[in-house]
């Protein structure tokens, strides 16, 4: 027989004379069988990666939607830690130098929520800047957190709709949820700074994490308490003014004092923070440009004397106004471009000058406020500044909650009335006066006194 025929396998190596070439197809086969264990290793680690990060997500079950960024989830065995957790990472990604002081937890089964306020060096506030942290607890794995813009608004959103009432309410939903889509909204036009012309305010605060087309003014500054005037003629639909409370933490949120007015044009225009019994109007009145509201205030969550301003499209549930831990909330907030100044011109820090005063607007001359009248008759006197081709002006009075009007209607600057109060059935006891009156627009105003009948 000859020699062994020496053949080279297809990777170049010569076989030696006593291996066959079946023996190098088996070679080969090893070769083979070592590239697909490798693979199914790292498919099947691949996979347990996946089904882990799909463990770890928070969100109801939708649609697989991609995160902008990865959201880093750990389990915790609390819902502090893993709320302190989620600031951390809160902390590197969008606040670097900034400080945040976490506030107690609040918790509801596995549900449970925490805000996280800003704070300078020394440990004290920074305004009424916060975020919420949101925390679950899977079973069987522990607590996972959320803050804002670390997860998606859809995903953040998303936990926040999965709360219990218990826990969080629709109007605190609703002050916490996320813009979802970056669009740019159309801003409210016609209304004028929330306060009297001629006066200035200190915008203290605008656009913050959760506060997103709001602002703060501080009329007249140093906590000088000024009047807060309806922005935009229209009808009050919400007046709460039963809280004496506030504070500089978020924990205050709800103790806010606040009216609500509906615009002509279908927008609701808020303010809050409003000083207890300062507000002179009541539900269903309408209001014109400059028509006092009320005072502003420190209550709720308030860092300082200020009023609170936003504008919506809707609202959430009416709240019962003589409860003064709650409040709604408005839905759809939207930038307003005052006459005065667009929004996107509105700069923290600056002053800004109001042009509100009311086409027309009256002064009561007597009963002064506070007066004790003794006897059935009153004389009531008032004067009409502003326009005077007036629709009507006449004297109203409140009791047995509701408004009853007074006298004849007059049409002249100057109006004058004997009250037979008796005869009225008006009560020995306080009452509000108030003078009311329109303007050619047909917006009517009352401009309140409040006096004490002594029989």
């Amino acid at each position: 027989m000859g020699s062994p025929v020496r053949r080279r396998n297809p990777g170049g190596r010569r076989l030696g004379p006593a291996q066959s070439a079946g023996e190098g197809v088996r070679g080969s086969h090893s070769v083979h069988r070592f590239l697909g264990r490798a693979f199914r290793i790292a498919f099947l680690a691949f996979t347990l990666a996946a089904l882990a990060l799909g463990a770890h997500r928070l969100s109801p079950a939708r649609a697989a939607q991609p995160l902008e960024a990865p959201t880093p989830l750990a389990a915790f065995a609390n819902p502090e830690a893993a709320c302190r957790a989620a600031l951390d990472v809160y902390v590197q990604r969008f606040a670097r130098g900034r400080r945040f002081q976490l506030g107690a937890v609040q918790q509801f089964g596995a549900w449970a929520y925490a805000y996280a306020q800003e704070v300078d060096s020394a440990g004290q506030p920074v305004g009424e800047r916060f975020i919420a942290l949101l925390a679950h607890q899977e079973p069987g794995t522990g607590w996972y957190a959320l803050a804002p813009h670390v997860a998606s608004a859809a995903e953040y959103n998303a936990l926040l709709e999965r709360f219990p009432s218990a826990l969080a309410d629709e109007s605190l939903k609703a002050y916490l949820r996320q813009p979802e889509v970056a669009v740019a909204l159309s801003a409210f036009t016609g209304h004028r700074l929330p306060w009297t012309a001629g006066r200035i305010a200190y915008l203290t605060q605008k656009d913050t994490e959760q506060h997103l087309y709001q602002a703060d003014f501080d009329i007249e500054g140093l906590a000088a308490a000024g009047q807060v005037c309806a922005s935009k003629p229209g009808t009050v639909v919400f007046v709460k003014q039963s809280s004496h409370e506030g504070a500089c933490d978020p924990s205050a949120r709800g103790k806010e004092n606040l009216v609500v007015i509906q615009h002509d044009t279908g927008e609701y225009s808020w303010y809050l923070h409003l000083a207890p019994g300062s507000v002179p109007v009541q539900v269903g009145q309408r209001v014109s440009y400059g028509t006092v509201i009320g005072v502003e205030g420190t209550t709720g969550y308030a860092c300082g004397t200020h009023v609170h301003y936003m504008a919506s499209t809707g609202h959430t549930t009416w709240t019962d106004p003589n409860d003064p831990n709650t409040m709604p909330w408005a839905t759809g907030v939207t930038p307003v471009d005052f006459d005065e100044v667009p929004w996107a011109g509105l700069v923290e820090g600056s002053i800004y000058t109001s042009q509100n005063s009311p086409s027309v607007t009256g002064i009561f001359v007597s009963p002064a406020e506070g007066t004790t009248v003794a006897g059935d008759v009153i004389l009531l006197q008032a004067q009409v500044v502003g326009e005077r081709s007036l629709p009507y002006a006449h004297f109203v009075a409140y009791w047995g909650d509701t408004w009853h009007t007074v006298g004849p209607d007059f049409t002249g600057p100057n109006l004058g009335y004997y009250w037979d109060t008796r005869a009225a059935g008006a009560p020995a006891a306080p009452i509000t006066l108030a003078l009311e009156l329109s303007d050619a627009a047909g917006t009517v105003q009352r401009l309140p006194t409040e006096v004490h009948i002594n029989r």
